[in-house]
């Protein structure tokens, strides 16, 4: 790690030294355990799927383009744009900043004085791109602790990164065999003639429930395929499904009969204007689609008990007024089979207002409160700003991602403007006419949900808008899944707005 000394005020210098230190040097008794983060940055690049070495790790698939996209090292390239600093709970610099070493990044938790947050910060020409953890969000968990970073800047003549089990393997299933189960008869339902095999790459829907010469799906070596079968007619209702590990008899795995009736109990008056309920079956890692219903659906068949299958569900739509925010409530089906549509317990959508952020003069606080305030509720956030300003021609641009727990007043870090002139790094200050993107997670106290995870939904952008971050955090396709399916496995509400 790399330091580069500011000159700073004696009283500033005795302050900095100490939290560097992790605590006052009268406290005798040893060293107290420190929390160390490694950063480090790669770039990214889209490149053809047929013809990527097949030792790169993919980080993302484009099906319809035919690309994939991998990442590569930067080495020391860019380590000169690259620099990190802890601001205390007033938004001031605290300490010394820090910069890149051979492309990466190094700091402690507990340097980073109370209420206060750690920000890394690339420059790429006249723009800068910056992002900011505050040591409440970082002290949720660690799951950040070692982590990689895109980059805007350009590095020629590197090579892509590698590794051993990293990507999905793709092969073609044709040895599935289901059967029937012995509950279906005497029920008084029937099956529609169509089964539904389901893999995370494919769905074939053939009339029968084994496949026959010629037939296969596409699947990944690392999941288990699915099987859905509807009951008869236009229907929505599942008849019955099941996984090709499950039990077999006789050679054949035995499908789950949903021939049990349940309540779909949804709010009285829901804030989310959505229109489908979408179902997921969460198994051995994955997620698959399992049935749509209407909104307003009264009733629905499942089995008797599941088989290590959890039934998640999805609605989203418009809230607020003037339909001005987007909003998506994520749950699951009980163990008892309570399938509950209702966000209430989490946040109260209907006080959202449409108005986007203020902030203060000179720019170092942004306040959410004329559209969305906090009680008790347990989530976390991001609320991203961009600024831009021309000065003799040229245009210099500040982008800025603030992660956080929940609160209605960010203070923001005072950033490092490298060699901008002193005119524009006073009017790239954040203000009322910058452009805001808020995105808030509202979870229960007993959340599973990572910081990484979070953080993930925001990865592979193009850097053009800000709901999403080219210089986001690089997760490969096996992460990117656990993650999803992760998220998908706790309750919790999604909500954002660009404005």
């Amino acid at each position: 790690m790399k330091t580069t000394t500011k000159m700073l005020p004696l009283v500033a210098i005795v302050s900095g030294m100490l939290v560097g230190c992790g605590g006052s040097s009268s406290s005798g008794g040893g060293s107290a355990p420190t929390t160390s983060y490694s950063l480090s940055f790669l770039q990214a690049y889209d490149e053809n799927a047929g013809t990527v070495n097949s030792t790169c790790t993919i980080f993302n698939r484009d099906t319809t383009a035919g690309t994939v996209k991998t990442y590569r090292t930067i080495g020391d390239s860019l380590d000169a744009n690259i620099v990190a600093f802890y601001t205390d709970a007033n938004g001031a610099r605290s300490g010394e900043i820090i910069t890149a070493d051979d492309g990466s990044l190094q700091f402690v938790l507990e340097s980073i004085p109370d209420g206060g947050a750690i920000t890394f910060e690339e420059r790429d020409g006249r723009d800068i791109i910056a992002t900011t953890f505050t040591k409440a969000f970082l002290s949720r968990d660690t799951s950040l602790k070692t982590t990689k970073f895109g980059v805007i800047g350009s590095v020629a003549g590197t090579s892509c990164v590698t590794g051993t089990g990293t990507n999905f393997v793709t092969e073609n299933r044709d040895s599935l065999s289901y059967l029937h189960s012995s509950d279906i008869a005497g029920s008084g339902l029937t099956g529609d003639n169509l089964y539904h095999y389901r893999s995370q790459q494919a769905e074939f829907s053939p009339p029968n429930a084994s496949l026959t010469s010629g037939q296969s799906i596409k699947a990944y070596t690392a999941e288990q395929t699915a099987i859905v079968q509807y009951q008869s007619g236009p229907s929505s209702q599942v008849f019955q499904y099941g996984f090709e590990d499950w039990p077999k008899d006789t050679g054949s795995v035995v499908m789950s009969f949903t021939g049990t009736q349940g309540t779909v109990t949804e709010v009285a008056s829901p804030n989310i204007g959505y229109t489908d309920i979408d179902v997921n079956l969460l198994y051995g890692g994955f997620a698959y689609d399992l049935t749509t219903f209407a909104k307003g659906v009264a009733n629905y068949y499942h089995p008797s008990e599941t088989n290590n299958e959890t039934w998640s569900f999805i609605v989203s739509g418009k809230t607020g007024p003037g339909n001005s925010w987007d909003a998506a409530y994520y749950g699951q089906v009980s163990d008892s089979w309570d399938f509950n549509v209702d966000e209430t317990s989490l946040f109260d959508l209907s006080g959202l207002n449409d108005a986007k952020p203020t902030a203060s003069t000179p720019g170092n606080v942004i306040s959410l409160a004329s559209g969305i305030n906090f009680s008790s509720e347990k989530g976390i956030q991001r609320v991203s700003y961009r600024k831009s300003v021309t000065e003799s021609g040229f245009i210099y641009t500040v982008t800025h991602n603030i992660y956080s727990e929940l609160t209605a007043t960010i203070i923001v870090p005072v950033l490092e403007y490298f060699n901008f002139p002193s005119t524009v790094q006073s009017d790239l200050l954040v203000d009322n006419d910058a452009a805001y993107e808020q995105y808030f997670l509202f979870a229960t106290e007993n959340s599973t949900i990572e910081n990484a995870d979070f953080v993930s939904l925001f990865k592979d952008g193009d850097g053009i808008s800000l709901a999403s971050e080219k210089n986001g955090i690089v997760r490969n396709e096996l992460e990117t899944n656990e993650s999803s399916v992760r998220l998908q496995s706790n309750e919790h509400i999604r909500l954002y707005r660009s404005n």
